[in-house]
């Protein structure tokens, strides 16, 4: 399989280009914190999050704008390229494999702490938790952010960007 990894001298300019696109996100319009239309982009980010709950990466892959990019606190943290989400679902299957980890689960926990829409581009924040067992014993990871830039094709929200920033584990933490 092609890796789509970004070379770590290339890691700090992709992250730049995504802060630069998501700064021109500021002044746009800010959806409620309760609203859930499947068209607004917070639908987008549910579907991906119960497809992720069931295993189902390639409604994972059909959340995603090509190309996508993902940078997640799992080694090797950034993938990029069209296959990026079900790239980064083989490797987090192969880890949870490797660290005998089951029933991996997120969850939304709150409503979105920003979720703003200029156009065609939105940038959602939500707070979520991540529970798994790891040799049979339950895992939780609360706290943690979800944050997602999307862009909108033929009126269907994707998305472009995703990032998971952790929050505090009970259990031993698996990564």
């Amino acid at each position: 399989m092609k890796n789509y990894l970004i070379p770590k001298s290339s890691r700090f300019r992709a992250l730049l280009i995504c802060g630069i696109w998501l700064a021109g996100l500021e002044g746009g319009e800010v959806l409620g914190a309760g609203e859930r239309n499947a068209n607004e982009p917070i639908g987008t980010v549910r579907s991906y999050v119960e497809a992720f709950n069931r295993g189902d990466v390639e409604a994972m892959a059909a959340s995603f704008a090509v190309p996508g990019f993902i940078l997640d606190g799992m080694p090797p943290h950034v993938w990029q390229g069209p296959n990026a989400p079900r790239d980064w679902f083989r490797d987090a299957q192969a880890m949870a494999k490797k660290q005998k980890l089951t029933e991996e689960h997120i969850v939304l926990t709150g409503d979105p702490l920003h979720q703003q829409v200029t156009g065609k581009s939105a940038y959602v924040v939500v707070p979520v938790s991540f529970s798994y067992k790891m040799n049979g014993k339950l895992v939780n990871q609360s706290g943690a952010y979800f944050t997602i830039a999307l862009t909108q094709v033929s009126g269907v929200w994707h998305i472009a960007s995703w990032a998971w920033t952790k929050g505090v584990t009970k259990g031993t933490p698996a990564f």
